[in-house]
């Protein structure tokens, strides 16, 4: 049994590691709604009720059609880990139609939402420049309460993914989506009234090493290529049956999403190892990428490998210019945990997208 002094030395040093884990994060922007210190719209018309009082936020939205959002500016660096904690709950009107939580905001057009409905199901979706996307659709979670009752929702970035919580419970998780804007608010669809009791948004106040910070969306190439990924060639016992490929498919992914380039295949690396003579690694030189890739009809190729050194696991990529030859970019990441490569693909694929 301790001592005394034993239990108080170890209940002051739990304190200090407590307080060293908090101090890692900042509260950047707070409102509990027991008045409106930061100034919510407050009307009441024919499309929409707004309304702060006794520690909530009213939004009733009128409407069939269309959608009701109401936002504030707050200084999120997208660069950090952060989270996104509310509370809210369905007070009203249908219960199949969404509300919940938008941020990365630059306006009406241009944002991402996490949503709920009050039958229980939650979507993560988008619009960008006026255009729709489901990123993941609609699905029922047991999770999610209904028949209004209250809900916390939580929306956690951490380095290149974005894990999506309802009261307590991992529903999904998605690979990071740069920023649009710097607006964080709310959202509802159909006739409907929604209370917000809180809002918390915190930031890690860790420094990040330039190597994983997020390029800068602003910088994004100009030309959209016409792209063909070459299948990733593996060096190194990596122990993962078909790593290039699966390495390979995830980088189309990614690059798609970056919107620079529109990926049309993936070319078989056992393929060009028979027809251009390339030998058991697969690899080749810039012309004759860029020859396999005017075969192909594309502009730009995307090619790399993924090796393994003791315990380091290195993803490279290339990306050469079909008509020149020339390498426009390259990069690599490393790590030693393989469910990393993941995030790694995505800010490769970042990279290339930017100039």
């Amino acid at each position: 049994m301790k001592s005394g002094i034993q239990y108080v030395c170890t209940l002051v040093i739990s304190i200090l590691l407590i307080s060293v884990l908090y101090s890692q994060e900042k509260i950047i922007f707070e409102d509990n709604f027991f008045d409106n210190k930061n100034n919510w719209p407050v009307k009441n018309t024919d499309e929409v009720f707004l309304y702060v009082d006794k520690g909530s936020y009213t939004i009733e939205h009128k409407r069939n059609e269309e959608a009701w959002m109401i936002w504030k500016t707050v200084d999120l660096d997208q660069n950090s880990n952060f989270r996104i904690d509310v509370k809210l709950r369905h007070v009203g009107g249908i219960n199949n139609k969404g509300f919940g939580v938008v941020w990365g905001m630059k306006d009406v057009d241009n944002y991402l939402t996490f949503n709920i409905s009050d039958n229980g199901y939650f979507r993560f979706a988008k619009e960008e420049d006026n255009s729709w996307m489901n990123i993941i659709e609609w699905e029922k979670h047991s999770a999610i309460n209904e028949n209004n009752r209250l809900n916390n929702l939580v929306i956690e970035k951490k380095d290149l993914t974005y894990y999506f919580y309802a009261n307590n419970v991992l529903v999904e998780s998605y690979s990071y989506l740069p920023f649009m804007g710097d607006k964080i608010g709310f959202i509802v669809w159909g006739i409907q009234r929604f209370l917000i009791d809180r809002i918390v948004v915190t930031q890690s106040v860790l420094e990040i090493s330039n190597e994983d910070k997020i390029p800068n969306p602003d910088n994004l190439r100009e030309q959209i290529y016409k792209t063909a990924v070459v299948e990733f060639s593996e060096l190194g016992d990596l122990n993962i049956p078909d790593a290039g490929k699966i390495v390979s498919d995830w980088m189309s992914t990614a690059l798609n999403k970056t919107s620079v380039f529109e990926v049309y295949e993936r070319i078989s690396l056992a393929q060009l190892i028979e027809e251009h003579k390339l030998g058991v690694s697969g690899i080749a030189d810039e012309e004759t990428i860029a020859k396999i890739g005017k075969i192909h009809g594309v502009q730009a190729i995307v090619t790399g490998n993924i090796s393994k050194f003791g315990n380091l696991i290195s993803v490279n990529v290339k990306l050469i210019d079909v008509e020149t030859a020339k390498i426009l970019d390259s990069s690599n990441r490393k790590t030693e945990k393989v469910d990393e490569i993941p995030s790694l693909i995505d800010k490769l694929a970042m990279e290339l997208a930017t100039e």
